[in-house]
């Protein structure tokens, strides 16, 4: 394809200037401008060029592929297509971009001394809080509140059965019963006791005899218990919120089934198309939407508003966080506690035998080992060290939520029972007043 070509200021003649051929990636490679000529560029491989070039006294020029960030892929002749193919062909001296050190690629070019270590992560869109109409009943499990059913239901029969009893011994009629048969006013006795003392509320009823009063005291305790960790939950979970993030490793990310970005000709790229159908990465095949480089513009609204996941290196995707937070001043994205298929290595790339590589060794290795490339690395995401405190799963679903007010609905929830209960009452109410019991 055609390309474009952009001298640096440290070049004097670029005919006899190092040919780099480069691609945008975030915070390694930024490329802003039109072509032809138009292009300016920045990012941490530029300062660690800039600094090859004045240890080694040599001038560069940047190339950029008409197609960008597309790395290439191997064909079954044996040649590399796109970014890979002009370095084996030797169309440049050498690739000046972030590659990710593979077996596959080993056999056909030479990589320089590591610039750092990485892993591949993926980005979403984090959850923000919000009025959940079922909020009220979060504070026990759906088997716990099972449990309380159970419970109740058994305290009931419990009571009813032992008052029966004591009615048959005593082989009368209570004059309370207004005519009613004696086992109906028993459970009415037994059902409004134990309700009032599951919702803490006065009942004057007070069972009599040993039975009834054990009976009675363990059901109070644990009606005390069940409501004091009920209420305190509640508080919790309004005061502390609790994100529930949709996935925090790949595995769960293949089951959610979430459109995930990969950039096309990326190692990881490769390696997915490669997987077997049976394996994870297999699996994430069918939910992986392609896109070329010079698309990020256009992706990463997208995955910082939930439309798509992001996938790509964890240093790329720390610098979209920062990139978030400079730009929106808040951390609306988070990515995966824990990376994978790393550890990467990432280096620039040569054509195979190049001599250029053992000059530049050297010195690439004493700027990883004295920690300056990571001091150029973290000065360019400085901006994002608020997002870093809670940018994994792990913090980002219990930190960085703002206190936000109870609103209306808030308590839809609880209201909708409130009303259920007027309906019922009301509804007991006309039926009392229309249906006449016989007796």
């Amino acid at each position: 394809g055609q390309q474009v070509t952009t001298t640096t200021r440290l070049a004097q003649d670029s005919n006899s200037c190092l040919r780099i051929i480069t691609a945008p990636a975030p915070t390694f490679m930024v490329i802003q401008g039109t072509p032809p000529n138009n292009y300016t560029f920045s990012g941490l491989i530029v300062e660690v060029i800039d600094i090859l070039a004045k240890k080694l006294d040599f001038c560069y020029k940047f190339t950029v592929p008409a197609k960008r960030n597309v790395y290439g892929r191997l064909l079954e002749n044996g040649t590399w297509t796109s970014m890979m193919g002009q370095i084996q062909r030797r169309e440049v001296d050498m690739g000046g971009t972030i590659f990710s050190v593979t077996w596959i690629r080993s056999q056909y070019f030479d990589f320089s001394e590591m610039l750092m270590i990485d892993e591949f992560n993926v980005l979403s869109a984090r959850p923000e809080v919000k009025s959940d109409l079922a909020g009220f009943v979060k504070p026990f499990s759906y088997p716990v509140w099972g449990g309380v059913v159970v419970g109740s239901v058994s305290v009931l029969v419990a009571t009813w059965a032992v008052l029966q009893g004591y009615t048959r011994l005593l082989s009368r009629v209570s004059e309370e019963t207004d005519g009613r048969s004696m086992w109906l006013t028993n459970m009415e006795k037994s059902a409004t006791w134990v309700w009032c003392i599951l919702i803490a509320q006065n009942e004057p009823w007070v069972p009599r005899g040993k039975s009834l009063c054990v009976m009675g005291s363990l059901w109070l305790l644990a009606a005390f218990l069940l409501g004091t960790v009920y209420r305190c939950n509640l508080k919790a979970m309004l005061i502390i919120p609790r994100l529930f993030l949709p996935f925090d490793s790949l595995e769960e990310l293949v089951n959610t089934g979430i459109t995930t970005i990969v950039f096309r000709g990326s190692s990881i790229h490769g390696d997915i198309e490669a997987a077997g159908s049976n394996s994870t990465l297999g699996k994430f095949r069918k939910q992986m939407l392609l896109f070329q480089g010079e698309e990020v513009s256009k992706i990463l609204p997208k995955c910082l508003y939930g439309v798509y996941a992001c996938l790509a290196l964890q240093t790329a995707v720390t610098s979209v966080l920062e990139w978030d937070f400079s730009t929106r001043g808040r951390c609306s994205a988070y990515m995966m506690s824990r990376g994978f298929m790393g550890p990467i290595s990432l280096s620039f790339a040569f054509p195979k035998g190049s001599q250029l590589r053992h000059k530049m060794d050297p010195v690439i290795r004493s700027l990883r080992e004295f920690g300056l490339i990571n001091k150029l690395l973290s000065d360019l995401l400085v901006n994002g060290t608020e997002c870093l405190h809670f940018s994994t799963a792990a913090a980002a679903s219990t930190r960085g939520n703002t206190l936000r007010p109870l609103n209306l609905p808030d308590f839809y929830g609880v209201l909708s029972l409130y009303v259920a209960g007027l309906v019922g009452a009301t509804w007991v109410f006309i039926l009392e007043k229309t249906v006449v019991i016989k007796t």
